[in-house]
């Protein structure tokens, strides 16, 4: 709308669900002349998008006629909840209505791809304690899923919120709990990789884990040994 409060309320009145999605996302993504105030606001509202949502939004954007902006999707994509929008883009769990690996549309494969890498770049740079928790769990018990996304995984707990009162740690020593040797050994190179970014209570707190789980038994010892010593000056 040409009047800028105009403008502004009815982008704070939009409903959010899966009938105003398109429009939203046609605002954001499509070349138009406006404010950023109102982008602000749309982006905003979209971060309230419901997780069952997220393939809806997946499936718009890989319709979309036009070329869409990288800078503008990697805005979109940042503001979706990053559990679903992993296991749509990433994972392939959650698809549209349309499978990449068997789909003839160059054009439409060639988006898909597009969309893979913007998810992956988004996900890596700020990564929210949900999905920090969904991949280490998914890691820790499923060696298959953690070779997959070994390279993801690494960039995202260099990346998380490490300070002493968030719950990373913690969760890192719950699932050492009720897995196997070999996937605690996993979260183990995890962790002596994290050691060399911190200080202060939080690096103890790495120590302290990694002391605890070395005495597991000799054969992890040496193991966790092993990792301290490759990374050690």
């Amino acid at each position: 709308h040409a009047d800028a409060r105009m403008a502004h309320e009815a982008a704070l009145g939009l409903p959010l669900n899966r009938n105003s999605l398109p429009a939203l996302l046609q605002a954001l993504m499509l070349p138009a002349r406006r404010r950023r105030e109102v982008e602000d606001v749309l982006l905003h509202r979209l971060a309230d998008l419901h997780a069952s949502c997220v393939r809806d939004a997946i499936g718009w954007l890989l319709l979309a006629a036009r070329p869409l902006s990288t800078c503008r999707l990697l805005a979109v994509l940042a503001c979706l909840p990053q559990v679903p929008l992993f296991q749509c883009l990433v994972e392939e769990r959650h698809l549209p209505d349309w499978s990449p690996g068997r789909d003839e549309d160059t054009q439409r494969a060639q988006r898909w791809q597009e969309l893979v890498t913007a998810a992956r770049r988004t996900l890596s740079d700020e990564p929210r304690p949900e999905l920090v928790r969904y991949l280490l769990t998914r890691s820790a018990e499923d060696e298959t899923f953690a070779r997959r996304h070994a390279r993801l995984l690494r960039a995202v707990v260099q990346r998380a919120d490490v300070r002493p009162d968030s719950d990373l740690i913690p969760h890192f020593a719950r699932l050492a709990h009720r897995i196997s040797e070999d996937s605690v050994a996993r979260l183990a190179q995890l962790l002596v990789e994290l050691r060399q970014r911190l200080q202060g209570q939080p690096r103890d707190q790495v120590g302290s884990l990694l002391e605890e789980w070395k005495n597991r038994s000799a054969d992890l010892r040496m193991r966790i040994y092993q990792m301290e010593n490759e990374l050690s000056p």
